[in-house]
């Protein structure tokens, strides 16, 4: 008889809540239908997810190469003279959304994109409409507003969202797309 070892798989926190959150045909869980429970739940595992993750870029600085930065020497380059104002810093990844770095990281990207294929012709802002009659059908199916299911409306948004660049740069709405940038 040949024995099974377990190998244990360890779940990251954003992973826990994606499953927690996940509606399920065959389970009817209490807090998708627990209106502002869900938003305060949403809102505790976010922060709790991006401890997490400043935590992570708090403890592998040498695998993120942060020993690169010299913060004494980038201190005195900044002309900083107060002592106080100097120490080990925490320095965060360009992937690090929205980290300083991470922002500049875009912008430079987008600059580049500009310089190669000039000065954008279209400004579009595309808005969220919780009447949208795919959001409508299923909150109320559910005894629930769009405002009660911010989970859901994000997934729609994402759907048109994507599917609205798609005819953008696909479709030829407003002729060929040489080049494109969203946030």
């Amino acid at each position: 008889m040949k024995r099974c070892v377990s190998q244990e798989k360890k779940v990251s926190i954003r992973e826990f809540f994606s499953f927690r959150i996940k509606q399920r045909e065959v389970e009817r869980s209490t807090l998708l239908y627990s209106k502002r429970l869900l938003q305060q739940f949403s809102v505790d595992a976010f922060s709790m997810i991006e401890s997490s993750r400043l935590r992570y870029a708090k403890t592998f600085q040498k695998e993120l190469r942060a020993d690169m930065y010299n913060c004494l020497a980038d201190a005195v380059l900044r002309g900083e003279t107060n002592p106080s104002t100097a120490g080990r810093r925490i320095i965060l990844p360009s992937t690090f959304t929205g980290g300083a770095r991470y922002m500049l990281q875009n912008y430079q990207d987008a600059m580049v994109i500009c310089r190669w294929a000039g000065y954008p012709d279209l400004f579009i802002t595309f808005t969220c409409n919780q009447k949208w009659p795919e959001l409508q059908r299923v909150v109320t199916g559910m005894g629930l507003k769009s405002e009660d299911r911010p989970d859901l409306v994000c997934r729609v948004f994402k759907i048109k969202l994507d599917h609205m660049i798609k005819d953008i740069k696909k479709g030829n709405l407003f002729g060929k797309v040489k080049a494109g940038i969203y946030i």
